[in-house]
């Protein structure tokens, strides 16, 4: 099995991943808490799209951070799926190489899925 291992030589480093999920989770909310009622009472419909626009893009990034979460139960759904009439220790080597190249199968299967929801979303925008 295959183990990653970061070494911080520094001791403490700031999280700026942490810092900027948070800072974008805060303008999500204040943009539903208060932008939206604010869009509605004054009917404004362009301020009111682009929210809506925002919380679909929202709702595409958990779906694809849920995919990812998951990656590891689809592939030994699909292997065994795919390769049930192969010996068991064949099975276990594709689940392993699988395992080895985890890493390229999530940025290949993240491109993929927001290229796929943006062409989605963007004809059914120009449909509606």
């Amino acid at each position: 099995m295959a183990v990653k291992i970061d070494i911080d030589v520094e001791g403490k480093s700031t999280p700026w991943g942490i810092i900027s999920f948070a800072l974008i989770s805060s303008g999500f909310g204040v943009s539903i808490y208060y932008l939206l009622p604010l869009a509605l009472l004054s009917f404004d419909f362009a301020l009111l799209i682009s929210i809506f626009f925002w919380i679909l893009i929202g709702l595409l990034v958990g779906c694809i951070l849920l995919s990812m979460n998951i990656q590891y139960l689809i592939e030994k759904l699909v292997v065994t799926v795919c390769l049930f009439w192969i010996k068991a220790a064949i099975r276990t080597i594709v689940i392993k190489n699988l395992a080895s190249h985890r890493i390229k199968n999530r940025r290949t299967a993240i491109m993929y899925g927001l290229s796929i929801a943006f062409v989605i979303f963007v004809w059914t925008s120009m449909t509606v």
